[in-house]
């Protein structure tokens, strides 16, 4: 998720896994509206027939409103009134920036109403938490005045400031220290808190006739316009939409493949080299030079030879394989998913050392998919800190040792240097590998956190088996006569423009080009 995202002159934090991100959009759904107000709307709007057009709204902003807000706050990577000014400034807008604050404010408006009354309510909660942990509560005779006296004229002053205070301690730790934390507590607590709310209630007298008054469908309710009109109010409020609250993937095989049988394997096996392992084991030797063989494939059918691509041009490609090139390809990735699967276990049968670095990890990161050589962004997975390549500089400190001539490099924020490669990826990103690839990587005892630097082996197996999957679908996707990328190796027309960069590059020496 994107956890940590760098805004326009400071680092934001965000949340730092995707499990933790719909934990926050949980938290902020179900609110005032789900506990208090939902059971409310039910019973005095037709009981279970309320359900019919709640639902229905429920689904429709779903996958409208919610969907759309969500894209528009990673695509703008800032709150509403940054994200608005920037929308406007790419249409050209004059004042896009000024524009985009006033119409940003509306949201920021609301959420701050909704803040000013959580607080009230907070309050409240603190008091009864108070009284019911020193027994005050158990002893009032009656609980109507007793809940009057709290919310009465300055009735729980002291209570609203402390709930205030604790608000604002959350808020300075930030999303990932602060609300995430929070959040993996406070949710489960909530979850159970409410199961033993629900077998509470079952027990109580005249249980069943509540019951049945809260979810016996009243079908006239429906004709009532006012009935579909607040549902829609509470299906709106209940995904907490429109608050700015969520606002805000050949060579890789070539590579991989290269690094685990000429160089890994045969360390692991003794052996000074590749080759006498065609002597020792003549099928594996086979199987590996046809998996990078196929990587060869690969890279010569789109980009011309399998080293330094010819046909990719700027604005598109020169050449294009045909459509039962695309799918004669996607069959042999298939078939080489098997040995795939079996290179992971090979490379977990392996003794290595049981260590653990102590340094920092890096890797790129891509919302909602696996990250190979296509993304702008990287994340230090210990600092937290997710960051454009823009910014690396900020990020990442260079240095020199005594002892070498080589510049050594190190996390700016934390002065921890770092691991990188397949490890540090399956780290990051374990959500967004393929099923088939989690379950062998499962099976080979390699899950997040793994900070054994020799199991990077495994990981790049993983990483193996991984591709093999998604390019398979990647072919048979552009074999699709009509499919989604019809027409898009065509190079476009491209305007080609001097710049300092291309001038020093032509003012160089020959040799030296």
């Amino acid at each position: 998720m994107a956890q940590t995202v760098s805004g326009d002159s400071q680092t934001r934090d965000s949340f730092t896994s995707r499990t933790a991100f719909i934990i926050a959009c949980i938290g902020s759904a179900v609110g005032l509206s789900g506990i208090w107000l939902f059971p409310y709307r039910v019973s005095q709007l037709g009981g279970a027939a309320f359900l019919i057009p709640y639902l229905f709204f429920v689904v429709l902003l779903g996958l409208t409103g919610v969907v759309g807000e969500m894209s528009f706050g990673r695509a703008m990577g800032c709150g509403p009134m940054g994200a608005f000014g920037k929308a406007l400034e790419l249409r050209g807008v004059p004042h896009a920036t000024r524009i985009g604050k006033a119409i940003g404010i509306v949201p920021v408006l609301a959420a701050l109403g909704i803040a000013i009354g959580y607080t009230v309510v907070l309050g409240w909660f603190l008091k009864y938490l108070f009284a019911a942990a020193t027994g005050t509560l158990l002893t009032q005779p009656d609980m109507g005045a007793y809940f009057g006296q709290i919310t009465g004229d300055f009735g729980s002053i002291g209570w609203h400031a402390a709930a205030l205070i604790i608000t604002l301690a959350v808020m300075v730790l930030g999303i990932s220290r602060g609300i995430e934390r929070l959040n993996k507590i406070m949710m489960p607590l909530f979850f159970v808190l409410f199961c033993v709310l629900l077998v509470r209630v079952a027990m109580l007298p005249g249980a069943i006739d509540g019951y049945a008054y809260l979810f016996m469908p009243r079908w006239e309710a429906l004709a009532n316009p006012q009935t579909w009109v607040l549902a829609l109010g509470q299906a709106f409020f209940g995904l907490s939409l429109a608050g700015g609250g969520t606002l805000v993937y050949g060579s890789y095989l070539q590579n991989h493949a290269s690094h685990l049988f000429v160089f890994a394997a045969p360390d692991f096996l003794d052996m000074a080299s590749v080759f006498p392992l065609a002597k020792t084991n003549p099928e594996l030797f086979d199987q590996a030079l046809g998996l990078k063989s196929l990587g060869n494939q690969l890279c010569n059918r789109v980009g011309g030879r399998s080293i330094h691509p010819i046909t990719a041009v700027v604005g598109g490609f020169t050449h294009e394989p045909t459509r039962d090139e695309y799918l004669a390809m996607a069959d042999k990735l298939d078939a080489e998913r098997e040995f795939a699967r079996a290179v992971v276990d090979l490379f977990n049968g392996f003794t290595v050392p049981d260590i653990a670095t102590q340094g920092d990890m890096m890797a790129m990161v891509a919302e909602g998919r696996y990250p190979v050589a296509d993304s702008r962004w990287a994340r230090f997975l210990d600092a937290g800190v997710t960051f454009d390549a823009d910014r690396a500089c900020e990020q990442v400190e260079e240095y020199e040792v005594s002892h070498s001539a080589a510049l050594f490099a190190r996390c700016r924020q934390t002065g921890k240097t770092y691991f990188t490669g397949a490890l540090a990826r399956i780290n990051a990103s374990w959500g967004a590998l393929s099923q088939e690839a989690k379950v062998a990587a499962a099976k080979a005892g390699l899950r997040p956190p793994e900070r054994n630097p020799f199991l990077n082996n495994v990981a790049q197996a993983v990483e193996v088996l991984d591709a093999l999957g998604r390019c398979a679908d990647l072919c048979r996707k552009l074999a699709e006569p009509d499919g989604p990328f019809e027409g898009c190796s065509t190079p476009v027309p491209f305007e080609v423009r001097s710049t300092v960069a291309s001038w020093k590059i032509m003012s160089l020496p020959s040799f030296v080009i």
